[in-house]
Order: C-alpha cells, then structure tokens, then sequence
C-alpha cells in the first residue's frame, strides 16, 4: 500500500509531517476497511496526474490535512471530470424539466368548458 506522503511529493518531510498531523488528528490509527479506503482516496486524487492543482494546494497549505479529510470525492475531483459531470446533471435537469411540461401539456383528451376536445 503507498504512503500518502509518497504519493503526494516523492517522500517530501512536509508531506509527510502533514499525513502525521492529519493521521493523529483524524485517528486513523487502525487499519480498518475504512482507513485504508480513506488512505487510497487521499493517495490516489494527490497523485492524480490530470489534478495537480489539488497536491499543488495541499503542498503550499490552501488546503490543510483537517480540510483534505472533510473534503467530498466531488471536491477532489479534477477540473475536467467536474465538468464533464456538472454537464450531465445539467442534461438530465433539462430532460426532467421537459418530462414535467410535457406532463402538464394539454392533451386531446382534456377537458375543457365541460366537453372534451
């Protein structure tokens, strides 16, 4: 399993003294099923060769090791799955939008004056 600090700068002490302050302060100590998903999220989206803005920020402190664990895998993301993703929410927003007024459009079969047309 690599190490996050490996992971993020090649073994850098700064790095490293962060995944200790981050590992005592989240006490993720075991090595539960959890720890290790949490440690192969943190070292995959810090090692992420089309995210380096996310380890650029973490190695200049933007983004402290207490940040990094309360952050949502959507927050992690690169800039490009992000978009690609806020495309399809916006896709299917309109998809759902148009279902809805095609729902409420008049059919042939409506009632109106008290006759059908």
């Amino acid at each position: 399993l690599p190490t996050l600090a490996s992971a993020a700068a090649g073994g850098s002490p700064q790095v490293s003294n962060a995944v200790a302050e981050l590992a005592a302060k989240e006490s993720l100590t075991k090595k539960t099923k959890a720890y290790r998903r949490a440690l192969l999220t943190y070292t995959f989206n810090l090692s992420n060769r089309q995210n380096p803005g996310l380890k650029q920020a973490f190695l200049n402190g933007d983004i402290s090791p207490e940040r990094l664990v309360q952050m949502s895998p959507q927050e992690m993301e690169p800039q490009s799955i992000r978009k690609e993703r806020e495309a399809v929410e916006r896709e299917k927003d309109r998809e759902v939008r148009r279902l809805t007024e095609l729902q409420k459009a008049p059919t042939k079969a409506t009632l109106q004056n008290g006759s059908f047309l």
